[in-house]
C-alpha cells in the first residue's frame, strides 16, 4: 500500500509525456511550419522524436511489455532469481533505500 501514490505519480508522469509528445509537440510544429523560421537544433530534435513516438510509439510500447513479461518469468526461475538478487544488492540506490525511512510519514525527531 505504500507504493501507491508513488506508482500513481509515475503513471501520470508517463501519461503526461506521452500526451506532450503526440499532441501538444506536432501542434507547435504546425506553427512553426507556418511562421517558416529556422529552429534551433534541440528544437529540431524534440520535433523529430515527436514525430518518430507518434509513428513508431505502439511498437516501442509492445516491445516493452514482451520484455517485461519475459523478465518477469525468467526471475521466477532460479537462476533468474540469484540474478536479480544479486543484482538489487550490488545497486547503490536500491540497497541504499530502508523501507522503514521510505514509508515513514512523519519526520525524524
Amino acid at each position: 500500500m505504500a507504493l501507491v501514490y508513488p506508482m500513481i505519480v509515475v503513471i501520470l508522469g508517463f501519461a503526461t509525456l506521452v500526451s506532450r509528445c503526440s499532441i501538444v509537440i506536432p501542434k507547435f510544429k504546425i506553427i512553426f511550419d507556418q511562421l517558416g523560421a529556422t529552429l534551433p537544433s534541440p528544437t529540431r530534435i524534440l520535433i523529430n522524436g515527436s514525430a518518430w513516438f507518434v509513428r513508431y510509439g505502439w511498437l516501442v510500447a509492445i516491445v516493452l511489455i514482451v520484455i517485461g513479461i519475459l523478465v518477469q518469468r525468467w526471475i521466477k526461475t532460479k537462476p533468474g532469481r540469484l540474478w536479480w538478487d544479486g543484482f538489487v544488492l550490488k545497486v547503490p540506490l536500491i540497497r541504499g533505500l530502508s523501507p522503514a525511512r521510505f514509508t515513514q510519514t512523519s519526520p525524524e525527531p
